[in-house]
């Protein structure tokens, strides 16, 4: 297994943690943690499996140092997007009950 293929699987690890630890607060529905969790397994899927990995490596030729850094960039894209969406959700959550409280009371 080569260093790339370990830090992906790293990566992949310490996101399905996130996606558990904010299904299990209540801030992802459980439809859109399953999502995220089945996504994030399939992309460890393929990086395990030798041949996928070197189908992958030999498809965006990743041999220089930018591809690397490249490839690191979107795995922090890949974290913004599900934080951004686990705050979009407590947002709309505290909006709700906010909304709620102010109608309660007129």
């Amino acid at each position: 297994m080569q260093g790339i293929q370990i830090a992906s699987l790293i990566f992949i690890f310490i996101m399905l943690y996130v996606v558990r630890i904010h299904y299990k607060k209540s801030e992802l529905p459980r439809a859109e943690a399953m999502f995220w969790s089945l996504i994030l397994l399939v992309l460890g899927t393929l990086v395990v499996i030798e041949e996928s990995a070197n189908l992958i490596r030999s498809l965006f030729q990743v041999s220089r140092l930018l591809d690397v850094v490249m490839i690191v960039a979107f795995m922090g894209t890949f974290i913004f997007l599900i934080e951004n969406r686990i705050q979009i959700t407590k947002l709309r959550s505290k909006l709700e009950t906010l909304i709620r409280e102010r109608a309660m009371e007129d």
